[in-house]
């Protein structure tokens, strides 16, 4: 899955395409962990995605959707710093 893809998954509100691509994925994968992070993120669940979409990050660092996706989820578990960091390196890689 390219970047360009996972972009677009991460800005479509359709949870079908996101459960589709998360289907045929290979288990593991930085985009199987990319997009079950951001599953449970979209699912009320951003304490248990953040450190999944943490791994996928590391594993990703290029990926403007991803950081984005991790620090919502950081920022939606109260991890406003863990958030502040990832968005400011964002800002940094992309000005």
């Amino acid at each position: 899955m390219s970047a360009v893809d996972l972009e677009a998954l991460f800005a479509s509100r359709d949870t079908a395409r996101l459960d589709a691509a998360l289907s045929v994925t290979t288990p593991g994968s930085p985009e199987a962990l990319a997009l079950e992070g951001e599953r449970l993120r979209r699912s009320g669940r951003p304490a248990d995605a953040a450190p999944i979409l943490d791994r996928a990050l590391a594993l990703c660092p290029g990926s403007r959707a991803l950081g984005h996706a991790a620090a919502l989820a950081h920022a939606a578990a109260g991890e406003r710093a863990r958030a502040r960091d990832l968005w400011l390196a964002l800002l940094a890689r992309y000005p």
